[in-house]
């Protein structure tokens, strides 16, 4: 017989007649009547006792004895049972444990922020895993789809004058959570006096600027408002980085925009002035996604989990993600 005819729950049947050798002790661990024990018997000899060329059980009196062959597929029952529950089983997760490596690629502007906060703990809580960085592409999004990458931090607009793909609505339909939330200011050497103490909209717009190249655009929300409004942000110079940028303004007289949690690492480092931009404009939202596949993962659950808890100190994400925002 073929095993797509068969069915399996006679092999856990046998098992129990193994045990029991007699036909009321199966039915009480079966919680049946004796009636239907010797009916699923019957189907026993029928599936697999005729397959065997084996009766499999006989009679001895009032009990029932296994033949040596069903004695000796005893061992494998066994096995096979044992294999089945540990299948269905939840997996148990142990970080202190585990072994494995996640890829997570992080935008720019968050990566000196995040990092700091995950790797630390994450060494002192899961010493073997390892967190495998990958810079952040056009791919990224395919590479979610694909479970080529576990994690994907990326920084979206909320404000509603911003164009596609850069809202934070207009992000795929991958899991994510709000990791933090954020807002624009202005970064300048602090040599620069006559920029700083005279800061305004008006010496925003008559300074030069540094644009910066991010996810392949160096136009952004601040350009649409700007422009709305008939004003034009100078262009002195377009870079592939935020550091580029931060080194070039310490040595000019050139300014550039970031996220201010951002902006507070580059000012440590370098000799830069924070500030305020001049102009409204609503936070931007740092976001964590991750593939559909994994969402139910224990190992991927607990990872992420740690990455919104380390970065809670960056601001008040949603603990508890609606429908729509995990979507």
């Amino acid at each position: 017989m073929s095993l797509d005819k068969l069915d399996l729950n006679l092999l856990r049947f046998m098992l129990t007649l193994l045990e029991a050798n007699t036909v009321t002790e199966a039915a009480h661990r079966l919680n049946l009547s004796q009636s239907a024990v010797s009916k699923q018997l019957a189907r026993l000899r029928e599936q697999v006792g005729e397959a065997l060329q084996d009766p499999l059980f006989v009679r001895d009196g009032k009990t029932i004895k296994p033949t040596a062959r069903a004695k000796a597929l005893e061992p494998q029952l066994r096995s096979w049972l044992q294999s089945s529950c540990e299948m269905l089983r939840a997996e148990h997760f142990n970080p202190s444990l585990d072994q494995r490596e996640f890829t997570i690629s992080i935008t720019e502007s968050a990566f000196p922020v995040v990092v700091p906060l995950i790797f630390p703990l994450l060494a002192k809580n899961a010493p073997n895993i390892k967190l495998h960085m990958v810079p952040q592409t056009h791919e990224c999004f395919n590479k979610l789809t694909n479970n080529q990458l576990d994690f994907l931090i990326v920084g979206r607009d909320l404000d509603k004058r911003t164009r596609a793909p850069w809202h934070v609505s207009d992000l795929p339909n991958f899991p994510k959570q709000q990791l933090y939330r954020d807002k624009n200011v202005c970064l300048v050497c602090k040599t620069n006096t006559d920029i700083i103490e005279n800061w305004s909209l008006k010496t925003f717009l008559s300074a030069p600027q540094i644009h910066i190249w991010v996810e392949g655009s160096t136009t952004w929300l601040l350009d649409w408002v700007l422009a709305s409004q008939g004003h034009y942000r100078d262009k002195s110079a377009v870079v592939p980085n935020f550091d580029s940028a931060a080194l070039l303004a310490q040595h000019s007289e050139m300014l550039f925009t970031c996220a201010s949690e951002f902006a507070d690492e580059l000012s440590k480092r370098y000799n830069l002035e924070i500030l305020p931009i001049p102009i409204e404009l609503e936070a931007i939202s740092y976001q964590l996604l991750w593939p559909k596949a994994q969402d139910l993962e224990p190992g991927h659950q607990w990872l992420r989990e740690f990455i919104v808890q380390q970065c809670a100190s960056l601001g008040q994400p949603n603990p508890n993600p609606t429908k729509s925002e995990r979507k």
